[in-house]
């Protein structure tokens, strides 16, 4: 997730969003310093609107602010990101990926062509955590839409809290920060130079308790690796507020054996340190701004419909078919031994357990067949007791003989007429009924299949 910017990039404009609103600041790098400056707050609703209305507004208000500069980093809501986290396990690169996959299509209530994901390692005491954050594409979209309307080039979509001091953690202590300035109140916990979560509060700051509560939930929800590295927790906003959530939220810092502080925050300053991060030589901030095509990307596809495309690929086709066609070949074949080497150690590994399994299956029959068995015998005898059972024989798993006792030979025909009647019992034959009150009797059938429960 590390991006660089070019270096002719001397200039950059912030723009951070929430449910209220833009902040934007604009950074400028002066010989080996950057300057910021911050623009007045623009109250917006991004939930409503059309993108393009509320993009004409934010380029008045750029304008008037005397802001001239296109390039920008943009801070999207919160609310909109979703976050998964995997601790990582020793496996290879692609059988992680695809354990990634199977994580985030598990945790994400999306299907993946609906998100833009990035991911964020951290390292933490040896192991590796993979946090991945997600946005819907047609938020991507929409807020694309806007930036256009404006006049704007993103070159990073990325997390507002995320540029705060100190979030992403590069030492071995983690950091849990709660930014109260946000609309929502948002948290972002930063370990092993990583998020490892990211989280909008449903919480406002007029219920302090129910904010520090959604913090003790957050920390709770972390994994293990994360949990352990986590050493303070920062409230970040106004004076009033943080003191207010700190008197919550004390015993816990307490009890977790983590410090905890205050530090006066404003919109504003989160502006003005996304722009200074932006310009930094190199970032950690994650970025959700989809690939740009190339300029041959853009060309073939503005004359797709053209013969010349066509031409040029046939005829492309046919070089490279011509000259490596057998340089080719021996290259796969050296490919294909030189990936059966690597994974044959495991392959005769699978087919010693395979073999095992084979030779073990019986022992570990799950079905409970001769329980089964048992029940749906009795499930046809009459409860009152007229019929009863004193042995039951069941041999090769399928032929059954049952020996028992009736008072009643009409209750007994009943039963054995259920019992026929069962879509699981073939070739059921009374061998003996002797006596007459009370009768014994012997009937034996055979189980096509395993009753089911």
């Amino acid at each position: 997730m590390t991006l660089r910017f070019p270096s002719r990039t001397t200039s950059l404009l912030s723009l951070v969003f929430d449910q209220t609103g833009i902040c934007a600041a604009q950074a400028s790098r002066v010989r080996d310093q950057i300057e910021t400056r911050a623009v007045d707050f623009l109250p917006l609703d991004l939930r409503t609107g059309d993108p393009t209305a509320l993009g004409k507004l934010l380029a008045d208000h750029l304008d008037k602010a005397g802001i001239k500069e296109k390039h920008c980093i943009v801070a999207l809501p919160t609310e909109w990101f979703m976050a998964v986290s995997t601790a990582m396990p020793d496996l290879p690169a692609a059988d992680l990926d695809s354990l990634l996959q199977i994580e985030a299509e598990g945790g994400f209530p999306c299907e993946s062509d609906e998100l833009h994901t990035v991911r964020s390692p951290q390292s933490l005491g040896g192991r590796t955590v993979m946090t991945q954050l997600a946005v819907r594409i047609s938020d991507i979209n929409r807020m694309t839409d806007l930036l256009a309307a404006a006049g704007l080039k993103p070159l990073r979509y990325t997390v507002q809290s995320a540029a705060l001091p100190e979030a992403l953690a590069e030492t071995d202590k983690g950091v849990l920060s709660l930014l109260l300035s946000e609309s929502p109140p948002s948290i972002i916990v930063g370990a092993g130079n990583g998020i490892a979560a990211l989280r909008a509060l449903p919480s406002t700051l007029d219920d302090p308790a129910a904010l520090a509560r959604d913090v003790r939930i957050t920390f709770e929800e972390c994994l293990a690796p994360v949990k352990a590295s986590l050493g303070r927790i920062r409230i970040l906003g106004t004076p009033s507020d943080c003191q207010a959530v700190e008197s919550h939220l004390k015993a816990c810092s307490s009890a977790l054996a983590i410090s905890l502080e205050c530090q006066e925050w404003t919109p504003a300053q989160s502006a003005a340190a996304l722009a200074g991060a932006g310009l930094q030589p190199a970032s950690t901030l994650p970025n959700l701004l989809p690939p740009t095509p190339s300029r041959w990307e853009q060309w073939t596809q503005r004359y797709n419909a053209r013969r010349l495309r066509l031409v040029a690929a046939l005829g492309a086709a046919a070089l490279i078919a011509i000259v490596g066609a057998f340089a080719w070949r021996e290259y796969e074949a050296w490919q294909l031994r030189d990936q059966w080497m690597q994974i044959k150690p495991q392959v005769d590994e699978l087919e010693g357990l395979q073999a095992k399994i084979r030779e073990f299956r019986s022992w570990h029959d799950t079905s409970y067949r001769t329980l089964n068995v048992l029940r749906l015998v009795t499930d046809v005898f009459p409860e009152n007791g007229t019929v009863t059972a004193k042995s039951f024989e069941i041999r090769n798993q399928s032929a059954v003989t049952v020996t028992g006792v009736t008072r009643d030979n009409t209750a007994l025909l009943a039963s054995l007429e259920k019992l026929r009647q069962r879509p699981e019992v073939n070739s059921l034959k009374v061998e003996q009924i002797r006596g007459k009150s009370p009768a014994q009797f012997t009937f034996t059938f055979h189980i096509a299949r395993t009753p089911e429960s």
